[in-house]
Parts: structure tokens; C-alpha cells; sequence
């Protein structure tokens, strides 16, 4: 276990008293749904790459001198090993097995979790969006005035390898820039911007040829595919192929002496309109804010075993509800999660009234819930 998990496990530790180990070893990464315990996590992966840099072999990557890693949003392991045909390159690479992502299975938390080497309850970063009494924030744009760096303040993976005086890079779309979610989990990196994924590709192995040892390339429209279409879609596929096209680029750019990682922060579930459960604003009676998304819950409330019980009752088999303390999401800074906290099951989504948008309602594609087809992730490696 590399030093920043060790701190990870330490914090949960001491935050959530003695049950926090099994917490910690099975339910935190959402097991109890998805079978067999994941062999390593999203937020072990960082850590490794960077004793990888420091010449230190480790079960992710043997000791190299430069790192390129390819974050692609929303690629699931069980979608791409559903779709495979459209992805022979991807396929090609070596697979490491049994690897899951943070829960929630979301962007804002797993990509945190990703470059922090720390679990969502630690950064904060515990869903699509957080909420309280008159306030909500969305932890992807925090684009009502909350201040990322002071939301997220711990330290980043871009961070330590800068005090380790290694230079790192984040290439992405320019909408990236200084973003909210940058700024909250991506301190410490350089931005590069570029347009297209073969523009994303050149710019990130320019990168390596300019001198960086660490490079962090992110694409978004896979994701963005699956929501709007669902995964299987034409869209959806063709997205897909363009990812498998870009490994190619990659591949054959890739400097002697650099390894490639291909990962992503968590996978996809399609719903439809049969799946869909409606809260409306009469059941919300002791609930005081609605945080987190349609497929994770958060109810901030203050007779939270009252309310669970009710919520449950409401839900049936569509959704396990939790108390805060027996959540698998573990411990939580600064009550940044709700007391009550909704998992959906299967493909079902909770639409609350007042709280989600049409836009919201109108996701083919859903993640943040438990499911396997969610938690999976994919971590493939070359060099």
C-alpha cells in the first residue's frame, strides 16, 4: 500500500471508530452489489504511478521515466467488455483485473478520489452536487460561489510531484481551464488545452517530449454519448471507436522509457421512463435539502432514522436507504453528506420534485449508484 492510501485508510479510520475497517475493505466500494471485492480501487492508482516515477516497480507499473495517463469519462470495464469488437485496440492493451471505482460512482468524486489518492468522504466530493439549509452547490462547476480549493483543501497527487520537483500535465478540452472541478482536484498540474481527441493525443505526447513526467489526458464525450443517447447507442459506439482510435495514436507516439494507462472514473446504467421513481414535495416532510443525484441520494434531515424508515417503506426493493453511519460511503468530513442516504438499485432513478431539472430527467445513461456496471472500471497498461 503506497503512502497516500495509507493515509487514507488511516483518516477513515479515525473518523469513524472501530467498524471503519470493514467499511473500509468491502462496503466503501459498493462489494455488497457488485460480488467479489475489488483487488484495488481508483484512489490506489495515483499513488502507484507515482513510485512508478520514482523508479520503484509496483503491482501497477515497473519503474519508468515518464507517465501518460488517459482518463476516459463513463467507460465502464463491463461496457467495454461488451462492446470489445468496437475497441480491439483497447482490448489489446494489458488488463488489470478487479478494479473499482469510489463511491459514489460519479465524476466530481471519483476523479477527485482518482488525484488525490483519498476516499470521497476525505475530499468532500461526495456527489454530483451537495446541499443544506438555503444553500446547494454543484461540486463539477461551483458555480454558486463556493470556493473549490477551500470545498476540496486537501493536497493533490499534482501537488506532491511538484514538491518532488517533477513537472506534470493536464491536457483536456479548453472549458477545462480553471475550471471547478479542476481547480478542486487538479491543482498542481499544467493545463494544455486542446479540441479534438487526436489534438488531445498529440498535445499529451508533445508533453512527454517536452519534458513532463506526468501527463493526465481527459475526454468527456463518451459520457456525454451515454446520457444523452445510452450506452449501446450509435452515438454511444462511435465515441467509443474514436477513444480505440486515439490508443493507436498513443501507442505508436509513446516515448522509450513512458508507460500508458488507460482508466476511467466509472460506468453507466441506461433507465427509461419505467424506471422511474417520483418523490414529490409532500414527502419530503422532514427533509430540509436534497443533495447528491438521482441515482445516490443525499437527505439532509434532522430525525434521520425516522426518515429513513419512511423512505424505505416509499422505495421498496428500487433503492437500499441508509443512515449516514452505515453508508457505504464510509466517513465523511464536516457532515458534507446527508443523514439519510438513497442507493438505487438495478436501473432505477429517483426524481425529486424541486430538486431535479428537466435536463436531468432526460438522461438515457445514469451513474452514482452501487451497481456493477457502474463501480467496475477499466485499468489498462503498456510500456
Amino acid at each position: 500500500m503506497g503512502l497516500l492510501s495509507e493515509i487514507s485508510v488511516n483518516w477513515a479510520r479515525s473518523h469513524a471508530g472501530k467498524d471503519c475497517e470493514m467499511t473500509i475493505s468491502t462496503s466503501v466500494q459498493g462489494a455488497a452489489w457488485t460480488g467479489m471485492p475489488p483487488r484495488r480501487r481508483i484512489y490506489q492508482i495515483f499513488p502507484a504511478l507515482m513510485e512508478s516515477l520514482q523508479a520503484s516497480d509496483n503491482w501497477l507499473l515497473p519503474g519508468c521515466q515518464q507517465v501518460l495517463v488517459f482518463l476516459v469519462d463513463g467507460l465502464g470495464k463491463l461496457q467495454l467488455d461488451r462492446y470489445r469488437a468496437h475497441a480491439r485496440r483497447l482490448a489489446s492493451l494489458e488488463q488489470i483485473e478487479g478494479v473499482q471505482t469510489c463511491v459514489p460512482s460519479t465524476t466530481a468524486a471519483a476523479i477527485t478520489s482518482f488525484a488525490t489518492g483519498l476516499l470521497p468522504g476525505q475530499t468532500r466530493m461526495v456527489g454530483y452536487e451537495v446541499a443544506g439549509r438555503n444553500w446547494r452547490e454543484n461540486l463539477i462547476t461551483f458555480a454558486n460561489g463556493t470556493r473549490a480549493e477551500k470545498w476540496q483543501d486537501q493536497p493533490t497527487c499534482f501537488e506532491v510531484l511538484a514538491e518532488r520537483e517533477k513537472r506534470a500535465a493536464f491536457v483536456g478540452k479548453p472549458k477545462f481551464d480553471n475550471s471547478g472541478l479542476t481547480r478542486a482536484a487538479l491543482r498542481g498540474s499544467q493545463f494544455i488545452g486542446a479540441r479534438s481527441l487526436s489534438e488531445t493525443a498529440a498535445e499529451a505526447l508533445k508533453a512527454l517530449e517536452d519534458g513532463f513526467d506526468f501527463v493526465y489526458m481527459y475526454w468527456s464525450e463518451l459520457d456525454h454519448a451515454g446520457h444523452s443517447h445510452g450506452v449501446g447507442s450509435e452515438q454511444w459506439i462511435g465515441q467509443l471507436e474514436e477513444v480505440d482510435g486515439a490508443i493507436s495514436q498513443l501507442r505508436d507516439g509513446l516515448p522509450q522509457g513512458a508507460a500508458l494507462v488507460v482508466t476511467a472514473d466509472h460506468g453507466m446504467v441506461n433507465t427509461d421512463e419505467e424506471h422511474v421513481f417520483e418523490v414529490g414535495a409532500d414527502s419530503l416532510e422532514g427533509v430540509y435539502a436534497v443533495g447528491g443525484e438521482p441515482r445516490a441520494l443525499h437527505l439532509h434531515c434532522e430525525n434521520a432514522a425516522e426518515v429513513a424508515r419512511r423512505w424505505q417503506r416509499m422505495v421498496g426493493e428500487r433503492a437500499l436507504v441508509t443512515l449516514a453511519k452505515d453508508s457505504p460511503l464510509g466517513a465523511v468530513r464536516d457532515q458534507a453528506a446527508g443523514q439519510v442516504q438513497v442507493w438505487m438499485r438495478g436501473r432505477w432513478v429517483c426524481y425529486v420534485e424541486g430538486v431535479h431539472s428537466a435536463g436531468a430527467r432526460s438522461l438515457v445513461g445514469v451513474h452514482g449508484s452501487l451497481t456493477e456496471a457502474e463501480m467496475s472500471i477499466p485499468l489498462l497498461r503498456t510500456y
